[in-house]
């Protein structure tokens, strides 16, 4: 079975919690920001019910991008940890999105640090995933289900088809 080695009692590789902490920072860095940019453009006259639901959708998509991290490293799934960093860089854009609307300075370095740190974790998630968990996560399919190439396809498109239903959730 081709579950974490946590719940076998083993641990993780220095890959998956290289990963794992890349996206806690990541997650905590950005609600933190978030909260304080709630927070400061509370005061403003111009403020809207539209910058909150904004700020907490991203905070909620924030969360849920820590648990497919999490999620992905649990399943030891590839697919899974692509789509984490895949969420990354939509919260990017919709960061983006954001700092185009907002125009107040103060904000707008809040925004810029966030997008930094989105941009940072997701290319260093990038990076892990396609170096190190690759290969870790493919040994590990290999010693479960042998060299036959049509299983392990299989086992792929389900793996794809798993981040396509988590996702969509």
């Amino acid at each position: 079975m081709l579950t974490s080695s946590l719940t076998r009692g083993g641990k993780w590789s220095s890959a998956s919690l290289a990963f794992l902490s890349i996206a806690v920072v990541q997650a905590v860095l950005n609600i933190a920001l978030e909260a304080c940019l709630i927070y400061k453009l509370h005061g403003r006259f111009d403020f809207t019910l539209a910058h909150t639901t904004f700020d907490s959708g991203f905070i909620c998509a924030q969360v849920g991008a820590l648990m497919l991290a999490v999620m992905a490293l649990h399943v030891r799934s590839e697919p899974l940890a692509t789509a984490a960093t895949a969420l990354d860089i939509l919260l990017v854009v919709l960061q983006a999105a954001q700092l185009a609307q907002t125009g107040v300075l103060h904000v707008e370095v809040l925004q810029a640090v966030g997008i930094c740190a989105l941009v940072l974790g997701s290319a260093a998630k990038a990076w892990l995933t396609c170096r190190r968990l690759k290969k870790e996560f493919g040994w590990q399919v290999y010693r479960a289900l042998g060299a036959d190439l049509g299983m392990q396809r299989m086992f792929f498109c389900q793996q794809l088809l798993l981040a396509l239903v988590i996702v969509a959730a």
